[in-house]
């Protein structure tokens, strides 16, 4: 993780705080059917990608693409009875490290790969303590937006009152020109139901 990722780290899950409280606590007289319901989840995992073709070098000093992040809902409405939520979310995908010599000096430069992201997702509940996610969205790299999307399956692990501890898996994949990203986490985190 580079030197400034932990700080938009914090300052993103403070956005979500203070964009979700409002939507939560007047979710319900906003849409009527609101859920009301906020979860926010750590990530932790591998990213498939290409990335000597994403870096542009043929070769690299090093390379590691083990990722990790955080994403937070907000649950909206109800369509049908599935529940639809707005996500926002950071992830630190990979990082690779290119070196050049010349007379006496060798150069090495470290690249971190790490963007941030927003989706729509629609949950579809598959049992009382499981449900599969789907979002689309875009995925902000260095060099633009790019569209993304994944798959989550959680199952809640312990409820206690109106919080419960959801434990998922989650595929993602992000549209890349030169090299197409696939983020593979584990993921843990709490929800508060209203």
């Amino acid at each position: 993780m580079g030197p400034g990722a932990a700080t938009r780290q914090v300052r993103l899950l403070a956005l979500a705080a203070a964009i979700a409280t409002p939507l939560i606590l007047g979710a319900s007289d906003l849409f009527g059917q609101g859920r009301g319901s906020v979860e926010l989840e750590g990530l932790a995992g591998y990213t498939l990608a290409d990335v000597e073709r994403y870096s542009n070098f043929s070769s690299l000093h090093a390379k590691r693409q083990h990722s990790s992040g955080i994403a937070a809902r907000v649950f909206l409405i109800e369509l049908d009875t599935r529940p639809l939520a707005v996500e926002a979310g950071f992830q630190n995908l990979f990082w690779y490290e290119v070196q050049a010599q010349g007379p006496g000096l060798i150069v090495r430069r470290r690249v971190y790969v790490s963007a941030p992201h927003v989706a729509g997702v629609i949950r579809h509940p598959t049992s009382r303590r499981a449900h599969v996610d789907f979002g689309f969205g875009l995925t902000f790299l260095r060099d633009g937006p790019r569209p993304s999307g994944h798959v989550t399956g959680t199952w809640r692990m312990a409820e206690w009152g109106r919080v419960t501890v959801p434990l998922g898996l989650r595929v993602a994949a992000i549209l890349h020109d030169a090299a197409p990203m696939l983020p593979v986490s584990f993921t843990l985190g709490a929800a508060l139901k209203r």
